[in-house]
């Protein structure tokens, strides 16, 4: 909705901004290792995070982001996260090569799309 602008990198800390004037609104940290990847819900009321963790936390920006949940996504890094144009789902994608679709309101995973390898098959 443009209320909010976030940014996280390495140093484990996601910083949102106030876009009209930079000014630094709040600080959320969580994540135990870099962070690759923000998005926003269409609504503004949750922020995704992805990382090299390899767990994606939804941010409940409601409370400020004191309420978060944390879906261990991955195998290895996630790359990726995206929200569904309704927001009722959060789309997941590791360099695991799997993309994993969770329900919002239920903070569980609903299905997941592409290949697990298996011993033998590279």
């Amino acid at each position: 909705d443009g209320a909010l602008l976030a940014s996280a990198g390495e140093d484990e800390t996601i910083r949102l901004h106030d876009p009209a004037n930079g000014k630094l609104v709040k600080e959320l940290r969580g994540h135990a290792l870099g962070i690759l990847c923000l998005a926003f819900s269409p609504d503004g009321e949750w922020l995704a995070s992805g990382s090299y963790d390899k767990t994606v936390r939804l941010w409940d920006l409601k409370t400020d982001g004191k309420r978060n949940a944390v879906l261990p996504a991955h195998s290895l890094v996630v790359n990726t996260v995206a929200f569904s144009p309704k927001g009722d789902f959060l789309a997941s994608a590791g360099k695991d090569k799997i993309i994993r679709v969770w329900h919002v309101a239920e903070r569980k995973e609903a299905y997941a799309l592409g290949h697990r390898h298996q011993a033998g098959n590279p």
